[in-house]
């Protein structure tokens, strides 16, 4: 199943979904040579498109919504932090495991957050990362929390789900036995807004804390905004499988 899963995201993000359209109009060639000009024209704009840096800015300005306030942190019961993945091949470590690059800012920005209010459990969702893993997310993330940030703060943990949508469903389960009904939901900030709508669906409150954000508010639009590279076109496909995961969650 998440074979199929991602075999089908790659028909739809970048760079299959430029290059499919390429394919099909080289084997149009010899057939309909107008419509193959046409689908091969669109390919070639959708990979330029999709891997320069201002459809990125674009993209991230749309989706990604500006940080907590100190009005709502003063409202919150609990941090949730969403697990973002875990490294299962980490030989440096002894324990040969570590949180991913993803995982560990978000779990910077709720270690900051903690520091400023002790009181608040924070309650960790992910569960196993890998198939081949013995580490659930939520386990790694609170060793990590403990052991390098050492926070104090109470951590449970939800170490059952495997997606956002499951997320939501098992943290809502610990929630209603603590009488909790409004968090801060941690998360990268392409990624908060469909988090958010799917933990909505379950009659929280739910306060926006991104993190990680790929918009720069204050950068100039020059001319390598147009210039392609490998690391746009990467969190291009992204920012667009967020835009379809939002219009399917709502």
């Amino acid at each position: 199943m998440v074979f199929v899963h991602h075999l089908l995201q790659s028909f739809i993000l970048p760079p299959f979904n430029g290059v499919l359209l390429i394919i099909i109009g080289f084997m149009l060639l010899n057939y309909k040579l107008r419509r193959a000009k046409v689908f091969i024209i669109i390919g070639c704009m959708f990979i330029y498109l999709q891997s320069i840096p201002f459809t990125v800015y674009t993209l991230a300005s749309l989706i990604e919504k500006p940080t907590i306030s100190k009005d709502e942190l003063s409202q919150i019961q609990a941090f949730v932090v969403l697990g973002g993945g875990v490294r299962t091949n980490a030989y440096e470590y002894e324990e040969k495991f570590a949180a991913n690059s993803h995982t560990l800012v978000r779990l910077q920005y709720v270690a900051y957050l903690a520091k400023q209010f002790p009181k608040i459990p924070i309650i960790l969702s992910g569960g196993i990362a890998t198939p081949n893993s013995i580490h659930s997310e939520a386990n790694v993330m609170k060793y990590t929390l403990q052991n390098q940030f050492n926070v104090t703060n109470t951590i449970i943990t939800e170490d059952a789900s495997r997606n956002t949508e499951e997320n939501a469903k098992y943290t809502n389960e610990i929630l209603k036995k603590l009488h909790i009904t409004k968090i801060a939901l941690i998360s990268q900030a392409f990624h908060i807004n469909r988090a958010s709508a799917i933990f909505k669906k379950y009659g929280l409150v739910v306060y926006n804390a991104p993190t990680d954000y790929m918009v720069h508010y204050n950068r100039l639009i020059t001319v390598a905004s147009f210039i392609p590279d490998a690391q746009t076109m990467g969190d291009c496909a992204i920012l667009l499988h967020e835009l379809i995961g939002y219009a399917i969650s709502i």
